[in-house]
């Protein structure tokens, strides 16, 4: 019986001493395998509890803000801007102001030489013409008129010949038409006339030549002329 029993539970408890061992030994194995795992479910936003650190992504550099971009657009633009809003001043402005003087130079026997030509003359250029500070005295006053006009076109502007607009448009600003005897030429210039050409009166074709009739017409003073008529402006001149 002792026998029987000892032959049967021997092997039994050898079998499972063996099964044990295995278990253990496989049991070993995989905790030793799962500790040397790395940890991947971490937080984010926190650093590895051990080992060197996984180096951090790349940081993109922040897009320029709408605020910079119209600051650096301004910096392009302003300069040209603020050349378009304040331009530098133009020598023909300083010249209009500062007094308009005859240069002896161009010929020593000329009556204006020397003299200050604003005294008598204010500068349209807007309408092409000088205009007369005052009316000449003495009689023909129309004619005498539309004769400075034309000579201050001429020594100012370098204008051979002034446009019938334009001298028209002085003799009105010269308001020489303002009397009761006037009333032909108001009648003339009611029906279309031209102040200028009523103006030179007896005097037109002779004393003034109209020509550049192809181009709306123009007026011009007769050579001949030029130097009388420049004698009546100096003397007003100095009179002014």
């Amino acid at each position: 019986m002792i026998s029987y029993f000892l032959g049967n539970f021997i092997p039994f408890v050898l079998a499972a001493g063996i099964v044990a061992t295995i278990y253990v030994a496989i049991r070993y194995e995989l905790n030793r395998t799962y500790s040397q795992i790395p940890k991947t479910s971490e937080t984010p936003g926190t650093a590895p509890s051990r080992g060197a650190s996984s180096p951090s992504p790349p940081v993109r550099a922040p897009l320029p803000s709408e605020t910079a971009i119209k600051r650096d657009r301004a910096s392009l633009v302003a300069p040209s801007v603020t050349a378009e809003l304040n331009p530098p001043a133009s020598t023909s402005a300083t010249k209009r102001e500062s007094p308009i003087i005859t240069e002896p130079k161009a010929t020593k026997s000329c009556p204006l030489a020397g003299l200050d030509l604003s005294a008598l003359y204010d500068v349209d250029k807007e309408n092409g013409t000088v205009l007369l500070k005052f009316r000449p005295d003495g009689g023909n006053v129309p004619q005498k008129v539309i004769e400075l006009v034309l000579l201050g076109n001429k020594i100012i502007l370098d204008l051979e010949e002034t446009p019938l607009a334009a001298t028209h448009y002085a003799v009105q600003k010269a308001n020489i038409f303002s009397g009761f005897g006037d009333h032909y030429a108001h009648v003339a210039m009611a029906m279309g006339g031209n102040a200028a050409v009523i103006a030179a009166g007896k005097g037109m074709g002779s004393r003034i030549l109209k020509v550049g009739l192809s181009k709306g017409g123009m007026l011009r003073l007769a050579p001949e002329i030029r130097e009388s008529v420049a004698e009546v402006a100096a003397d007003l001149i100095r009179r002014a």
